[in-house]
């Protein structure tokens, strides 16, 4: 009990739902203008601190495990077929990180399927 106290404490003291919406938006909003650029849609769902990214007509996940594997290879992991989950200790810098490793991404799947 004494543990769920100072965690709930913890959270309001340092506003920790507002940092993750904050860096979760920064995330979403980041991915959304880079799947833009390179020409690759997707849908962004969930609320910020738990995006979940997906590719129209990807139905074996073929796009998803592409993307996700770029990913990691640069050093972030995410999960083609579950929602990610942010935290408060995530920072600016956490998020510019992923982006650039999603960037790598979008690369990979538009180099092996195309544009749209």
């Amino acid at each position: 009990m004494a543990a769920a106290v100072a965690t709930i404490t913890a959270i309001r003291e340092e506003d920790a739902v507002a940092a993750m919406r904050r860096t979760g938006t920064m995330l979403q909003q980041g991915i959304e203008r880079q799947a833009a650029e390179a020409g690759v849609p997707i849908s962004m769902t969930g609320p910020p601190a738990m995006p979940n990214l997906r590719f129209p007509d990807d139905a074996d996940l073929a796009k998803g495990k592409m993307f996700c594997g770029t990913v990691a290879e640069h050093g972030v992991i995410i999960h083609p077929r579950h929602n990610w989950f942010l935290s408060a200790a995530h920072t600016d810098h956490d998020i510019e990180r992923a982006l650039d490793a999603t960037w790598a991404g979008f690369q990979a799947v538009r180099a092996q399927f195309g544009e749209g």
